[in-house]
């Protein structure tokens, strides 16, 4: 009597297994949720390891350890069937032939650099979309270098996601789907590999494709991501339409900028960094008396800041930029940073900018709302070669007014246009800091003199200098 053996998991036919079966070496797997994306990277890495006689090493990466411990759980009831033994205070696979799969997530863009120095032959990337941009990933691809081993990074998204532009852009728009295309630089040169996108359909995955699913993927959001989430559309226009990044113009910043305002988003905390703090500065510019004003996207940084931190990104940005007027929302993180703002104006280790708070505003859609009525007028430009407009863009585009969407750039920007239109103008155009000339011992005189007199006016009147 022949034994059968247990068939423990087998892509489904039609995209998931066509997929697998590609050869080229940077695949895209995404479209419609419910498709077997997670599944689809379990069994790549199986198809990978298996024809490597042992060499492969892998990395499967998420965005955070809790989405990471959702394909874990996934992983177990097939890899554990076929031998292969996890090891749980490294997140590793051990293969019983000696392959090793580890599972890592990227909850920062610089977590990337940890791996700089790995030899790897295959890199998954589930839920690509949760990457507002492709830095981290693309700094990966350097470890794909394992000698005499096939490599090939396989990721996997929907659309609609905080990476939605960038991998519509790298991966849906340069080629049909299911045909290899020639991979470009940033600067539109070709690399030497391929790429290639295949849909995932919920139709061509039994296990999710029920009435029951599909009712509950259409009561989950607004009807773009509905769409979006249904049919794998990637031309759905994401945000609800609340920003319509489309209608920002691509332009360089003109010369003669009547007025400037940096607007703050801050993390309110004082030990470590949790949620993300962003700076936008947004300038106005009248270019001439029967044109509409402009409005120019300047500037932008962000990133995980202490208070303490955030306010010397503020203070530098200020000296660099030759900042005038300084704005946050009068909320806990900008009573935060206002004291420390302040002492050190007044100890002349920062210019002295105007730095003030607006009113604090739980609602996001009111509280950008300037913003969204100036773009949709077709008032904002912006420099879209730069390199902060990519991730500026992306939050852009996913902006909906709810919580729990990474949108810190937007309501700098937000803070910027609520108050540019009330402050006064006529200040000069920022040096370039190469073009700045050295400072003279006459210019550091008058600084010092302007700085005593400075604390001369905090000591009498210490309001008059902070606020408008």
């Amino acid at each position: 009597m022949t034994m059968q053996q247990e068939v423990v998991a087998e892509p489904n036919p039609g995209p998931q297994t066509w997929a697998m079966e590609c050869p080229t070496f940077d695949l895209l797997y995404g479209g419609a949720r419910g498709g077997g994306k997670s599944i689809f990277l379990i069994l790549d890495w199986m198809n990978h390891a298996s024809l490597s006689a042992g060499k492969a090493r892998g990395l499967l990466l998420r965005r955070t350890r809790k989405q990471l411990t959702d394909i874990l759980a996934k992983m177990r009831p097939i890899l554990s069937k076929v031998g292969w033994t996890f090891k749980e205070s490294e997140w590793t696979w051990i293969g019983p032939d000696g392959s090793i799969l580890t599972m890592a997530y990227l909850e920062r863009d610089g977590d990337a650099e940890q791996y700089q120095g790995w030899d790897l032959s295959w890199l998954g990337i589930d839920e690509a979309g949760n990457f507002p941009n492709p830095e981290p990933i693309d700094k990966l691809y350097a470890t794909l270098r394992l000698p005499g081993v096939e490599h090939r990074i396989r990721l996997t998204a929907n659309p609609g996601g905080a990476g939605h532009q960038w991998l519509k852009e790298r991966y849906v728009k340069p080629a049909p789907r299911f045909t290899p295309f020639a991979a470009l630089d940033r600067e539109g040169q070709p690399l030497s590999f391929q790429r290639v996108y295949i849909p995932a359909r919920l139709k061509d995955n039994p296990a999710c494709n029920t009435p029951e699913y599909r009712s509950f993927l259409a009561a989950s959001g607004p009807p773009w991501l509905v769409e979006a989430w249904l049919n794998g559309n990637w031309d759905i226009t994401p945000g609800g339409g609340i920003i319509d990044v489309d209608l920002i113009n691509d332009a360089k910043p003109p010369s003669g900028i009547e007025r400037r305002v940096l607007g703050c988003d801050l993390a309110f905390t004082e030990d470590e960094a949790n949620d993300e703090c962003a700076l936008v500065e947004v300038g106005r510019w009248k270019p001439g008396k029967e044109l509409p004003v402009q409005y120019h996207l300047l500037w932008v940084d962000h990133g995980h800041w202490t208070i303490p931190r955030a306010v010397s990104r503020i203070i530098e940005a200020a000296r660099v930029r030759c900042l005038r007027w300084v704005r946050a929302e009068g909320g806990p993180s900008g009573q935060a940073a206002e004291p420390t703002i302040r002492e050190r104006q007044a100890q002349g280790d920062a210019p002295l900018f105007d730095f003030g708070l607006v009113s604090h505003m739980k609602d996001k859609i009111a509280k950008n709302a300037s913003f969204a009525a100036a773009v949709g007028m077709g008032l904002v430009y912006a420099d879209k070669s730069a390199p902060w407009w990519p991730s500026f863009r992306d939050e852009c585009m996913i902006f909906d007014g709810k919580d729990g969407k990474q949108d810190n750039q937007v309501d700098g920007a937000g803070v910027s246009f609520r108050e540019i239109d009330s402050l006064p103008g006529n200040e000069p155009t920022p040096p370039k800091p190469s073009d700045a000339p050295p400072r003279s011992l006459a210019a550091r005189d008058t600084e010092r003199a302007r700085i005593d007199a400075a604390k001369k006016r905090t000591n009498e009147e210490p309001r008059r200098m902070w606020r408008r």
